[in-house]
């Protein structure tokens, strides 16, 4: 039989429950505890989240404009930019709302 890899936790009791799959036959078996450093029980790598997010469908692959968008114009573009840079400082709008509250 080929071994079976788990990753399990271990209670605040020191016990350990598993649920084995349906073809482990009943009978004895050996057991191997090997606690497994840190980061790998709390860290995921990036690969491993897009898998998780992906198999839950959580995982945005798509395009994010809805279908019926329209591409802007180089003009609409440029006027996007320059409302970004026009208007008070971040500063200002923050001494603005302290003043009203005080």
């Amino acid at each position: 039989m080929l071994p079976i890899t788990m990753t399990a936790t271990v209670d605040e009791n020191h016990r350990l429950t598993l649920d084995l799959p349906e073809d482990i036959p009943a009978g004895e078996v050996e057991v191997i505890i090997r606690q497994l450093p840190v980061s790998q029980t709390n860290e995921m790598t990036r690969d491993e989240l897009h898998e998780k997010l992906r198999a839950a469908g959580l995982l945005m692959e798509g395009p994010f404009a809805p279908p019926d968008a329209e591409e802007l114009s180089p003009e609409e573009r440029q006027r996007i930019g320059q409302l970004a840079g026009k208007g008070r400082s971040t500063l200002e709008l923050i001494n603005e709302d302290r003043e009203e509250r005080f």
